[in-house]
């Protein structure tokens, strides 16, 4: 789901294995990755502040 939420921040491979392709989120972006996170069914995502 993070894939198809944000795909210029993941990507999912076959094996479903999560690949971070932005490691900073911008604030532009932060709603968008926030969503992301949300909509991650395993709940393997999570933001944190640097």
């Amino acid at each position: 789901m993070c894939e198809a939420v944000a795909p210029n921040h993941f990507e999912v491979d076959d094996e479903a294995e999560v690949t971070l392709l932005v490691e900073e989120v911008t604030e532009k972006d932060r709603a968008l990755i926030e969503e992301a996170v949300r909509a991650c069914p395993a709940l393997a995502l999570r933001l944190e502040e640097a």
